[in-house]
């Protein structure tokens, strides 16, 4: 399933020089979610700040080093590719983030 909305992501959202970036944050989003299962219950465990670490280390994948550096998560599962694509991947895990903490808020939680 990961693949199909690989493929999806990539033919659509990356493929069209018009998509803006917005939109293309949120097809990442929705390919995180449905094609690899970052759901907001798996978001809900990360919090120490993971998943904005996370998408610092795809702004500055560029250097990888320094993108490892600061990768919360297995070393395998960052997979950092054009600049365009890994700015798309931090926003959606920053949108990812920002949801986690307006859930954590109503109830009260860290």
């Amino acid at each position: 399933m990961a693949d199909d909305y690989e493929d999806i992501f990539d033919a659509d959202a990356m493929a069209d020089p018009m998509r803006s970036g917005a939109f293309m944050i949120v097809d990442e989003r929705r390919r995180q979610i449905y094609g690899e299962g970052y759901t907001e219950q798996h978001d809900d465990q990360h919090t120490n700040g993971e998943l904005g670490r996370a998408a610092s280390a795809y702004i500055y994948a560029n250097n990888f080093q320094l993108g490892i550096r600061l990768w919360p998560f297995e070393r395998g599962i960052f997979r950092p590719t054009t600049t365009i694509k890994n700015l798309v991947k931090a926003g959606a895990l920053i949108a990812a983030e920002i949801d986690r903490l307006k859930r954590a808020q109503r109830e009260n939680l860290p």
